[in-house]
């Protein structure tokens, strides 16, 4: 986890007007109450990224829902719940 959590800071931070850099953060729906998730959240907060929630996120982490269609090009992403890995291919395949 710890692995997975720079490289979404990364992904993030280093360069957010890139065409490449993380828009949305899918995340599993077993990691969404644990303590790991919550420190990536809590960092990435720190380093100043704007979170908004796409329609299962948003209730969970008490964050403003927002598109999902959204290229913020800026320190701003929008977090997802997907309950499997199929589920996170057709968000990617759909937005």
């Amino acid at each position: 986890m710890d692995m997975a959590k720079q490289i979404v800071l990364d992904a993030k931070i280093n360069y957010p007007a890139a065409c490449n850099a993380m828009e949305t953060l899918l995340v599993h729906k077993d990691l969404m109450h644990t303590a790991e998730f919550n420190d990536l959240i809590v960092q990435l907060r720190h380093k100043g990224v704007t979170l908004f929630g796409g329609p299962r996120a948003s209730s969970l982490l008490n964050i403003p829902r927002d598109s999902l269609h959204i290229e913020y090009s800026s320190m701003a992403c929008t977090v997802e719940v997907v309950d499997e890995v199929h589920a996170a291919i057709e968000h990617i395949n759909k937005n």
